[in-house]
This record gives structure tokens, sequence and C-alpha cells, in this order.
């Protein structure tokens, strides 16, 4: 068969001969039967058992010479394939000997037996313990020996990245025993191995790997019935079968020209590897004529013929080696006969010495197969070690110079460094700006370039997402993560990760051991969870950045219609009924398109952050406009203005020009492209839409109501109810809303991540997110500003811009609006929620994009001032979480030599309880309803976290979390260039360098809003009115009619490092702990355990009990499981969970999903899906981190899954798991 004789049911049969050969059955089949010969060749004669060989491979006519005779059957290839398979069978008859030792081995005939295949199946390459096992026999891995022998072999290497595993890697040492003609190695492997053995052996002793040859090193076999058994090599059959096989290579383009020259020197090395196990097994001495030598009889005995007119007289084996020797087509094995002339003269010099007169040859030129290869080799040593020379030479006189200018220079008088500061008169350098452009390039579908001509953009997935988690003040674990959180967050936290309460998953227990005696070690089990209550809800956008013309993309889109129509089994990775899809190139998911239709953006420091006019000028101005109140007098507003402003400056030029087709004509519905082929298919370029250019304002408008339809497909919450046209664009507020979230995300991704000193965060943020987010920035401009102007400003955009702008105003400045009214309502106070319970981050977000550019406010003043809300909510929120007496005992009874910096911060704590008590006392029936205890009031009551200088770190934490987004959202809107400013103190604290970099007032400034110190960091008096109305919205507003629902206790945005649950570093304690939960519907034990790495809790996952009977959005009946329920009350439209029986990780988006590994690894960094090895499983944290946390934290667990099903094309989907 290897010769490829065998062609008529040779599948069957390849299937028995692989059998027969492979590692499984080889011992009991293959290996036997090399026994039973080698036991023949030392019981009968071994000339009748070599004759019988010769018979059984037909090779009658071969060891006679007459090589061009052949079976019919046969041509000449195949023909040297037989011989060469025979050949190599007396190698393993002489070199095989771990069944023929004498049972008093001590080193056990098992252990030799391990110690070989080990050292053949690694000597190609390090292999994981897995790949080893499917090459050794199953007995191997129950005996005990087996992983000691293994590791003594072995080098283990731990797996590094994420996907790869453990491999063990064969120690140098053991190459050296390496068999390259072992029974059951290829061709192939035979010369890999060789190879190996090579360059070791070349880098061992420093000549070229071309002049190595292996020397087989056979274990002797001193004693016993197989004493004898290379015996056989000294018969007068094996010298012939020897000489003729020699004899071939030389005749063989005369008789056999079809062989190709290379098949030849194949055979030649196997036949030469002969001679040398024989040489080395011939013991006989030269005086004892008696004894049957190969060697004697390689000199002596003469063939009958050698076929050679040019050489009648070479008939021994030594003539025909000799001949070889100087020819130069068997230059690849001058080395092997060098060697094994060279074994001849050594064991039988006299001998030899008479054989080579006999022939008339000298004996000089043994040493060596070819003068002019050792001419070469002298050579090539001759220059490398006057290369050596020269370069000794070069380095000493290089050091002798450098230690002379060292010598000259040691008296020069450098100066002070004071003498370097600048000089005073120079002027400062003009700000720096720089002209971003926004991504241009290759239509990923017609690859045609991206220009103002046809209108493109990039995808973005948009969906709701729980990732702002709320601190629960309650809660003492993680009041003291926050306390924990360290002060720098942009410097690496890779040594304290996991972190907080992910990390306290650890407990001491008491075990004892084998002598009776008590220790103490430490158990790992399965961490607190977050609870999914504790978080708000909103929009999150996120893209993959690749582009594409609008016409292709809404073919594209038309052809995954068609696709799910004709594939109607397959589970496909998009839902096209919420206008899902996946990008053509990277399968990356998403359900919008957003427009690229911008000249660029400004890059610049300060830029905007260089007020023009003064806060407590601003701060006076805006506390006594009162500008919403009904009837209040105001100048005539300049909204419309601003719009047809931004469409003509801001876009490009081909869609400003046509800005005026926005009243009116660009609100016409344009019929859509009609493509009858796939985006693949070879016709699809010449079929191609072209957008016209004068519909090119339509185009953008159709791609607005594409994305206003993704908002509500999507369900993403908008504040303005629906009605009207329902061409309309609406739910700006949404878009508004997912730009905060975003950044929040992106910030939060960004915690613990080492950044460059000097530097801030956002030079580690990938260029890919960052553009992603402008463009998701500008876009809610342009969205606001295309809807709202049309029919100039009779429209749902405007109407919703409005009443956002004096939303914002009302709640920023909502003292001013206590009992007033306003244009749309009657009480805003009661309408609107108070500031205290919405995060000052998005709010600010939201005011980017409506009340900033409506009323033409400075940005540096409205972060100033959500800052100051910021620290206000932290301390409002830390005081009503405490005991009372606590809290006000310690305002009231502070210390006189306090720190100033703590003395300020406890100022303005008393200033705020005081504010607090004056409502209390003027508003006694919304006080009792504000009152109610919130909890036990546990989360400070710890050790260390009743001090002043506790509560002042606690509030610093969330100072830090606020101002890293707000160092994103000036990027991404305004182009404030912070990575063109330096920090000039980056030994600070992160949040001193951001509120420098900011422009903002330090710390501890801000804490003088309240206090006596005010008016010295311009403060206004104002200030503190301000303060006071959002402490009073908040005690006035009801509870029960609040947006989120969140506990009272968990209003402020973690500040803390994200993690996923805790999880035990061993996967036993995993099942351990799971096996003691029970099923939450039946209340009995859990039959398939799942967990949620989001909550921890337990629960069937997959199981008959826990599925529940729905109809899904089409009406049709299903069942769903307890992973998919939980999904649902926990994230609501994502979930990872590890199912405990199966070691999987499973990735759940509404009614998609699909599955990995878990990140649990073996003993040899291997995983373990379905627990089929039998091994102890151990946590990997790298892959936890990298598969699941940054996942999440990314929002890329729907790209992942997509990813996966649309790999995957069977019927069936993820559910087959």
């Amino acid at each position: 068969m290897k010769a490829g004789m065998w062609v008529r049911n040779g599948l069957s049969l390849r299937h028995q001969a692989g059998t027969y050969r492979g590692f499984q059955q080889r011992d009991v089949s293959h290996h036997r039967d090399i026994f039973l010969l080698q036991t023949a060749l030392v019981v009968c004669n071994p000339s009748r058992v070599l004759a019988s060989i010769v018979d059984r491979f037909g090779m009658e006519t071969w060891v006679k010479g007459f090589f061009e005779q052949k079976s019919k059957a046969q041509d000449d290839v195949q023909h040297l394939d037989v011989v060469e398979d025979m050949i190599h069978l007396l190698i393993v008859l002489l070199s095989d000997r771990t069944s023929l030792m004498p049972t008093d081995d001590e080193m056990g005939t098992n252990f030799h037996s391990m110690r070989r295949d080990i050292t053949h199946v690694l000597c190609f390459k390090p292999l994981s313990f897995n790949d080893i096992m499917q090459k050794l026999p199953d007995k191997f891995q129950e005996q005990e020996d087996f992983h000691k022998i293994l590791e003594e072999m072995t080098t283990f290497k731990q797996p590094e990245g994420i996907t790869d595993v453990g491999t063990f890697e064969l120690k140098p040492e053991y190459i050296e025993d390496i068999d390259p003609y072992i029974a059951h190695y290829t061709k192939n492997q035979r010369e890999e191995s060789e190879n190996a053995y090579r360059r070791l052996m070349a880098k061992k002793t420093g000549k070229s790997a071309e002049d190595i040859v292996y020397e087989p090193k056979l274990r002797p076999l001193s004693s016993g019935l197989f004493a004898g058994l290379s015996r056989f090599t000294g018969t007068g059959m094996f010298a012939q079968i020897v000489y003729y096989s020699l004899l071939y290579p030389l005749v063989s383009q005369r008789l056999t020209p079809n062989v190709p020259s290379t098949r030849i020197e194949t055979f030649l090395q196997v036949i030469l590897h002969l001679i040398l196990i024989a040489i080395s097994e011939d013991h006989s001495s030269e005086e004892d004529a008696s004894q049957h030598s190969f060697i004697a009889t390689a000199f002596s005995q003469q063939a009958r013929s050698n076929f050679m007119p040019e050489a009648p007289q070479a008939k021994t084996i030594v003539a025909l080696l000799n001949m070889m020797s100087i020819k130069e087509e068997f230059k690849a094995c001058h080395p092997k006969i060098a060697l094994i002339l060279k074994r001849m003269r050594q064991k039988r010099p006299q001998t030899f010495e008479a054989a080579y007169h006999a022939l008339g040859l000298s004996i000089d030129r043994i040493n060596t197969s070819s003068p002019a290869v050792n001419t070469a080799d002298e050579e090539r040593e001759r220059k490398k070690r006057a290369a050596l020379e020269r370069q000794a030479k070069v380095m000493a006189q290089f050091q002798a110079q450098q230690k002379s200018f060292m010598e000259n220079q040691g008296e020069f008088n450098w100066g002070e460094v004071e003498d370097l500061v600048e000089d005073e008169g120079i002027a400062p350098a003009e700000e720096h700006r720089n002209h971003w452009k926004y991504p241009t390039g290759t239509c990923i579908l017609c690859q045609e370039d991206t220009d103002d001509r046809r209108l493109y953009g990039t995808f973005a997935f948009f969906t709701e997402s729980k990732i702002l988690r709320q601190t629960d003040l309650q809660d003492p674990d993680f009041v003291r993560e926050v306390f924990n959180t360290p002060d720098n967050l942009d410097r690496s936290a890779e040594d304290i990760r996991p972190f907080g309460v992910s990390h306290e998953n650890r407990i001491v227990v008491q075990k004892v051991n084998a002598s009776g005696e008590t220790f103490e070690t430490e158990r790992q089990v399965i961490g607190k969870g977050f609870p999914s209550k504790l978080s708000r809800t909103g929009p999150v956008a996120v893209g993959c950045g690749h582009i594409m013309h609008y016409s292709c993309f809404e073919m594209y889109f038309e052809a995954t219609v068609r696709r799910h129509i004709q594939q109607i089994a397959r589970h496909h990775p998009e839902d096209t009924d919420r206008y899902e899809f996946v990008c053509p190139l990277c399968k990356a998911l998403g359900n919008a398109f957003l427009p690229i239709v911008w000249k660029g953006q400004e890059e610049s420091y300060p830029g905007p952050l260089q007020a023009r006019t003064a806060f407590g000028s601003f701060l006076g101005s805006q506390m006594a406009s009162a500008y919403y109140t009904l009837g209040a007098t105001r100048a005539p507003d300049q909204i419309q203005k601003s719009f047809e402003a931004y469409t003509a400056s801001t876009l490009i030029n081909n869609l400003a020009e046509k800005s005026s087709q926005l009243l009116e004509d660009a609100w016409v519905e344009v019929q859509p492209a009609t493509a009858t082929l796939t985006p693949y298919s070879e016709t699809f370029e010449a079929n191609r839409a072209v957008s016209d250019p004068n519909n090119i304002m339509r185009e953008l408008v159709a791609v607005y109501r594409r994305l206003r339809d993704t908002l509500r497909k999507n369900e993403l919450e908008t504040h303005h109810a629906f009605h009207g046209d329902p061409n309309e664009l609406f739910s700006s507020d949404t878009l508004a809303r997912s730009v905060g979230y975003s950044i929040a995300a992106v910030e939060i991704q960004q915690r613990g991540v080492e950044a460059e000193y000097g530097m801030t965060f956002l030079e580690r943020v990938p260029d890919q997110v960052l553009t992603q987010l402008r463009i998701l920035a500008e876009t809610v401009t342009s969205y606001i500003a295309v809807g709202g102007l049309k029919e100039a400003g009779d429209n749902r955009i405007d109407n919703e811009y409005r009443r956002d702008c004096e939303r914002q105003h009302c709640q920023l400045f909502i003292a001013q609006y206590f009992g007033e009214e306003t244009d749309t309502l009657q009480r805003p106070a009661d309408a609107y929620p108070p500031l205290l319970g919405q995060d000052p981050f998005i709010f600010l977000t939201e005011c980017v994009f409506g009340l900033i550019p409506a009323q033409n406010f400075e940005i540096s003043h409205i972060i100033r001032l959500c800052y100051l809300l910021e620290i206000t909510k932290v301390v409002y929120h830390m005081g009503r979480n405490m005991p009372a007496t606590t809290w006000l005992d310690r305002i009231l009874n502070r210390p006189q030599n306090m720190d100033p910096k703590l003395a300020n911060f406890a100022e303005f704590c008393e200033a705020l309880v005081r504010i607090d008590v004056q409502f209390q006392a003027e508003l006694p029936s919304f006080a009792e309803a504000r009152n109610v205890p919130l909890g036990e009031n546990q989360g400070f009551d710890q050790p260390g976290f009743d001090t002043w200088e506790a509560w002042y770190s606690f509030t610093k934490k969330y100072a830090l979390a606020f101002a890293r987004k707000c160092l994103v959202l000036l990027y991404v809107k305004y182009g404030v260039d912070f990575n063109s400013h330096i920090s000039p103190s980056p030994e600070q604290n992160e949040l001193e360098r951001l509120t420098e970099a900011l422009r903002l007032p330090s710390f501890d400034e801000m804490l003088t809003a309240l206090t006596s110190f005010g008016p010295q960091y311009d403060w206004p008096a104002d200030t503190r009115r301000l303060v006071e109305g959002w402490c009073k919205h908040y005690a006035m507003y009801p509870q029960d009619v609040e947006e989120e629902q969140l506990p009272a206790s968990s209003l402020l945005s973690h500040p803390g490092i994200f993690e996923l649950i805790g999880l035990p570093k061993n996967y036993d304690t995993l099942i351990e702990e799971c096996t003691r939960r029970q099923c939450p519907t039946k209340g009995k034990d859990i039959t398939d355990p799942t967990i949620c790495l989001f909550c921890g809790d337990v629960f069937c996952g997959q199981a008959i009990c826990c599925a529940k009977d729905e109809k899904d959005r089409r009406g049709r009946p299903i069942k769903i499981g307890g992973a998919q329920q939980h999904m649902r009350t926990c994230q609501k439209n994502i979930g990872f969970f590890i199912n405990i029986r199966k070691c999987c990780v499973f990735y759940l988006h509404r009614m998609t999903g699909s599955f990995s590994h878990a990140p649990y690894i073996d003993r040899y960094g291997e995983v373990d899906m379905g627990l089929r090895h039998f091994r102890q499983l151990f946590l990997h944290q790298k892959r936890y981190d990298s598969m699941l946390r940054n996942l999440w934290l990314t929002h890329g667990g729907f790209s992942f899954i997509s990813r996966k099903l649309e790999a995957d094309i069977n019927n069936g989907g993820w559910e087959t798991v």
C-alpha cells in the first residue's frame, strides 16, 4: 500500500493496516510479528530466514542483480519502494530491542518502552499533553511512572495567551536517543527526526548539520536467547543483499531510468544505515578467522558480477563504497560513507589496509570522502576565525576611545541646572491646532473609493446596556470596594486584580494532614455577584469601524433579508426585524448605518476649555434669568438659525450646498434601489446602484429615518411620547444619552490600564473606538439639525429639542423654578427628576447636545457645575446612608487641629447638612417621606471607614471617575487634544492631573463652593442657592415617579474597577458549590447547574424542570430555558453563563447565543469541554479576563455570537449544544 500498488478496495485495507501499525494496537500486532521474526533469526538458520524474507518480498531477482526484472503489477519506483521496505525491516529487526532485554534488567522493559515512545513523539516539536497521549498507547497513561518519566524528560511550558495550551518540549539530551528508523515512523517523520538530531549535534559539536551522521546506538544484548541476534549480518546471504542494494544506485540510470535520482538517494541512505548497524554489531576478532564477520565479508567476498563494464573489478562491498565516495551525484551520502569506512578501519585495520592495497587505493584519503569538501570546510573556518579577530580588535579600539573621552571630559564644567531656565521675556507658545479628518477609504463591498460624491458611512450596534453599575451604600462589600479603588486608575492594576468583591471569594479553612495535625489553608468559593437591580439602564453604541457606501449597504441588507427567506431552517446570526445585519468583512453585529458627512474637526488645546467669560458672572446671570419661566422676558431663540449654520458650515460641500432642501424637498420618499443579485454574485458590480448626486440629501434623510426605526424597533427608551407624522425623525434624546453611556463604557473599560507616564489614559484608548465615538457624537448633532430644519421648525425634532433644553435648564437651575410655570409645564419641579438622583455625566452629555448649543453656553462652565453636582451628590447620599448620629456627631464635634484639606471638606459637608436640615423643617411632609431608613446603615460601619480621611478619599474616587469621562467627552465632541498636553507634575494623583488638564478647580477648591473660602476661587454667592435648589428638588420629588427604580441607597455611579464574579480556583469547588444549591422551580437538586457570571445566581440551565412556554415576536410557541429567563431579569439582552456539567461558557443575546470552553485549564494547560479528560481543572484568570470580562466591558458579546453563528450553517444552530 505504501508503494501505491493496492488501489481497489484500498480504503478498508488501509484502515486495517493503520490499525495494525497504529499506536493503540501495535504492541499486540506489529510488534509481536517483529518479535517472532527476531525469534526466528536466533532459533532457525539465519540465512534461511533471510531467504524467506527475500522470497516474501518478491526480491529473488533483485538480490541477484537483475534490477530491471520485476512483477507486471509493479513499475520501477514501486519496485524500489518494496525493496526499501525490506531493508527497513532488517534495520528494525536489528535495532528494536525493547522486548528482547533480559528480564533481570533493573530498569525494566516497560520503562524503556515509555522513554523510547516519548522521545520519538516529542522530537519533532513541543506538543500538548492530549496530543502526546493521542500518539501513545492508553496503557502508558494508566501507569504511575509515566508522568514521572514525562516530567523528567521534558520541559513544560505554561500557556501564555488565551488560546494556546501548555506544551512539553523534549530536553536536548534526550534527542540523542532518537532512532529515525524506528518501526512506526513514516518516511517524512524519519527525515524530520534525523534533521532534528543533526541540528542538535551541529550545535553541540560546532560542525555543519550536513556533516553530521546519525550513528545507531544499540543497547547491547549480553546474555539471553537473543544475544546472538546480530549473527545473521555475518552470513553470505546478508552480504549479498547489501552488495546488490549498493550496486543498484550505481547502475540505476542505465537499467531503470524512470526512477528519479532523489528517490535513489533516499534508498541509499537506508542501506548505508543498515551497514552502519552491521558494523557496530560486528564484534568478531581480526585474528580469529573462524568467526562470521560482516566486515571481513565486505572486504574479501566477491560477487559473481557487478554489471558495470567500466569497473569490472569492483565486486566487493568496500569497492562499491569507495566508488560512491568519489561520485558527485552521491554527495549527500559522502559523510555517511566516510563514517562507514572509518568504522571498518577501526574494527579491522590490517584487513582494511590489505583490501585497499588490493584495490590499488591510498589509505590516507579515508578520513574524508572528498578532499574538495575538506578544503571548503577549512576555508570557511579560516574566514570565521578572521572575522572574529577583526571584531575583537574593533571593540578594543572603541573601548579605548570611550575611556579617553571620559578622561578628557572629567573636569568640564556643565553649569548649574538653574541656569537653564527659560527667559521670562520669551512669549508663550501659540495654541497648537490640528485638523482631524473623518475616516475614508475603500468601500468594503464594491471596493471603490469613498468620497463626497456618494453617501458613505460606518456601522453601529445600538443596544440597551446595564454597564453603569451603582454603588449600594448600604452594602459593606461594595463600599469597601470603593475605598480600595486606586487613586490612579491610569496605572496598571494587574497586581490587585481581580479587584474588590471578586477578590474576596477567599476564605481560610482548617484541614487535617496525614499525621493528624491541623493547618490552615485558603479556599476559594463562588464570589459575590453584582445585583442587576443596581445598574442604570441606557443605550450604548459600538461598531467595528468598517465603511461602506449607503447604496451598497441597502443592497447588502436586501440580500440578507433574502438569505433569511431562502435558508428558512437556519439559526441566523442577525434579526432583520430589528434591522440587524453582520458586517460583510468582520461579521460584527450591527443595526444602524451612521453616515460620515462632515468636513473634519479642528483639534486644539486648551480650545473651548479657555472660557471667554468668568464663571462667577455666568452663574450669577443664569440664577437670575429664569429663562424658561412662563412670561419671562427673553430674546428670540436662535435654534433654527443654529441648525442652518451647522448644516451650511459643518457638512461636506455636496450636502451643504443642498441644505435648503431640508425644509421640504429632502423629505420626499426615495424609491429604494432594487437589487435582484447578492453582493457576492459575479454581476454585482455591473448592476450596482449608483447614487444620484442630486438626491444625496434625500439619501441622508433616509439614513436618519432608518436610524430612527432602529431605535424604535430595538425598544430604546425615549422621554418623549410618539405622535404625529411617522415619517419625521424622533428619539433625539435617546441618541444623546447613547453618547454618554458609550463614553462611560469606554472609561470603565480603561480603568486599571497602564498609560504612558505624563499622559492621560486617553492615549491608551484604541483609535478605532475614539473614531467611532466621534462619528456617533457628530451623528447626534447632525440628526437633530437635519430633523429640526423640516418645515422651518414645525417638526418633532424641534419640539423634542426645545423640551430637552427646557428640562436641562430647569434641572440645573431648579432653585428659580419652584412654584413657577414654564411654557409647557405647570410645575416643572414635580415633572422633571432631580439631579441628585441622576447621573451627572449623562446629564452633562445631554446638555452638550441640547442646552449648551441652544443657549450658547461655554462647555467649561457646565462641566464645572456638573463636577460640583457630582461632589454634592456623593456627600449628600453618603450622609443619608450612615447613622444620623454618627454623621452629625462627626460634623458638629470635629477636632480643631484638623488638616486644612479635611477641615475644608468637613465645612462643605456641614453646609450640606444644614441645607438638608433646613428643608426638613420647612417641608415636614416631604421630609417624613424621604427620611424612611434606607437600610441597616452598615455600609460605613467598618473599621477605618468612619473617619474624615476615609470620607474625603471616598468622595475623591467618584470625582476621579467623573473627570475621566469628561476627558473623553471633550476629546470626541469638541476636539480638545489632550494628547498634546503633557502634565507638568506627572507624579501627582490622577485626579489632580486631570483637573489641571481640564482647566477645572482642584478637588479642594471645588469644596470651597459652600465654604467661606468660596469667593477666593471664583465661587459667587449664588452657588449656595444653586446647591440648595438641587437638595430641595430631591427632597420634594416623589419617589414613586422616578424614571429608574433604583434603590435610594444606590444612586452613585460605581467608581471601582469592574469585574465579573470571582470564580473558585479549583473547578471541583465550583461543582461542589453548585450541587449544594436547589432548583429555583422545583426546590430539588439542580439537574443542569448553570451559574450567571454577572450576579452569581445558580439555576437549571437546560433542564426540563425550568423550561417555560411562551410565544416569540411572531406569535409562535417556543420554550425558553432557565438561562434565557435569568438573562431577561439580570442583564435584559446579554448573558454570560458557565454550564457546570459541560464545563463550557454560554453566551446569550436575546433568543440567540453561542458557546465556548470555560476559563479553566488542567495542570497541562488544556481546556476540557465536556469534562472528558478526568483531570483536575484550575482557573486561568487571564483567559477569564480576555474571554469574558473584556468581552463584556467592550460590549463585544453580540459580535462574538454573530461571528460564531455566521461560521455555522447547520440547521440546528447553537442549540445543538
